[in-house]
């Protein structure tokens, strides 16, 4: 399934969790790339349809789960996965699609409040951090203002699985936003930061349904409060 949404549905070069309940092992972690192919004596090697087999990149291994990055030279379609640890040996199929975009949400379930960022520019270019989520015990949405004439806020969403679109853009119901660029994150290997401007028009709009859409294909829906 996407680390993101928690779907299944994967791309290459996307951040995936693996669920095996029959998995047995103690936890293993890593914080900082580049991640190990081999983690907690733990490997996930991948086939794909070209017969190109590849080690998946690992950052946690736990029972019943294994955190990791779905390599990029994977030609998408059915890929065979053999996970091997020091005392098991699993051998499954997945699909992997071209794309398979994901947003993360502050609750890392997929849903409610994304995990983003947002600045409003004033016509100065000065920018003030604004804030998206309020986080306790658990995350929700923090009323966005969108300021005075001359402000605009962009907010940056976190994703995955958009390596190969061709097309991004957010949608918010009927209405669609220009995505106004991309790039990778700067630290987390398999995660694009997605940046889009929120309209003017939608101030006391209050609740806002945004997902993302690579090509044709829609990603799980997050939710923003503007005021």
């Amino acid at each position: 399934i996407s680390s993101a949404s928690l779907q299944s549905r994967v791309a290459p070069d996307s951040l995936a969790i693996l669920r095996i309940a029959q998995l047995f092992t103690t936890a293993a972690s890593v914080t900082a790339p580049p991640w190990p192919t081999e983690l907690n004596n733990t490997t996930v090697r991948l086939t794909d349809e070209a017969d190109a087999t590849v080690l998946a990149p690992i950052s946690f291994v736990g029972p019943g789960q294994i955190n990791l990055l779905l390599p990029g030279e994977l030609t998408p379609g059915k890929v065979r996965a053999v996970v091997r640890t020091s005392a098991q040996l699993f051998e499954f199929d997945i699909e992997v699609a071209t794309v398979a975009p994901a947003l993360f949400s502050a609750n890392n379930n997929g849903r409610g409040v994304p995990a983003a960022t947002a600045v409003r520019v004033n016509a100065e270019g000065q920018e003030t951090p604004v804030e998206v989520a309020r986080c306790a015990f658990a995350c929700v949405a923090a009323p966005i203002s969108l300021g005075g004439e001359g402000d605009s806020v962009i907010l940056t969403l976190n994703a995955t699985g958009i390596r190969r679109a061709a097309e991004l853009k957010i949608q918010a119901g009927e209405e669609v936003l220009n995505v106004l660029g991309v790039e990778p994150h700067p630290v987390t290997p398999g995660r694009d930061l997605v940046r889009v401007r929120i309209p003017r028009e939608w101030a006391g709009r209050g609740a806002v349904d945004l997902l993302l859409v690579a090509d044709t294909v829609p990603s799980n829906t997050v939710t923003i409060l503007v005021e």
